[in-house]
């Protein structure tokens, strides 16, 4: 629903944030499209390992804004459309780093999807916000 998603979640700036609304108790999901053009003249296959996502929930332009805005609860990772977990977030400020207890290894040549899904809020609210969100891991290149 948003043009701008990508720039949203990713740009290193805590102050802006994604708004949207969960309608239908429906599932919303964030996919993180993962591509290393000019890499495949390298010698080895696993050219990355991510072993975390990282998650800024709520609204973090202020400290007034973020207690009031939506936040994401319980979210479900995958991989390729293969789950990787689920897990309840906190409500809090910090951000929140979300251990993969299978890395995932990103491979020589080849485009890798990591899907985040909102799956429930607090506060049964149908609106909330996401600052950012990051992998975390190592890079082999």
């Amino acid at each position: 629903r948003s043009t701008n998603v990508s720039n949203l979640l990713s740009d290193y700036n805590l102050t802006t944030s994604l708004n949207v609304s969960l309608e239908n108790e429906n599932v919303d999901t964030f996919d993180i499209i993962i591509k290393f053009p000019g890499l495949n003249d390298l010698k080895i296959d696993t050219i990355g390992l991510i072993s975390n996502v990282t998650i800024f929930n709520g609204n973090r332009k202020s400290p007034a804004l973020w207690s009031k805005s939506g936040k994401v609860k319980m979210v479900k990772l995958l991989h390729n459309k293969v789950v990787l977990g689920c897990t309840e977030l906190k409500d809090t400020y910090k951000y929140q780093s979300i251990s993969i207890s299978n890395p995932v290894m990103l491979l020589r040549g080849k485009i890798d999807t990591i899907s985040v899904l909102v799956k429930s809020l607090y506060n049964d609210e149908k609106e909330y916000s996401l600052s950012e969100i990051k992998l975390e891991g190592e890079r082999y290149y």
